[in-house]
């Protein structure tokens, strides 16, 4: 197990997108900058109000410049969920 929670939710995140056979081009260090630059790494999540990194319509891979932070249920109207 992981001891630095940061490390640990970015590899599950990886981890998620490999499973899902999304490409992942992001290192720590550039996840962790979008998500503190966005300001809402203290409320990321799964579930409806909290936060989660999007792919621009949904598409391609996850890289700087693809991905946004927006709040999950926009997240899901945009992927048709």
């Amino acid at each position: 197990m992981c001891s630095d929670p940061l490390a640990e939710a970015f590899r599950k995140q990886k981890n998620r997108a490999k499973g899902r056979r999304v490409e992942w081009k992001l290192a720590y260090w550039e996840w962790l900058q979008i998500w503190q630059d966005s300001g809402h790494l203290p409320d990321r999540g799964t579930h409806k109000g909290q936060w989660c990194m999007a792919r621009r319509g949904d598409q391609g891979a996850y890289e700087t410049g693809n991905v946004s932070i927006v709040r999950v249920e926009t997240n899901n109207e945009a992927a048709g969920r």
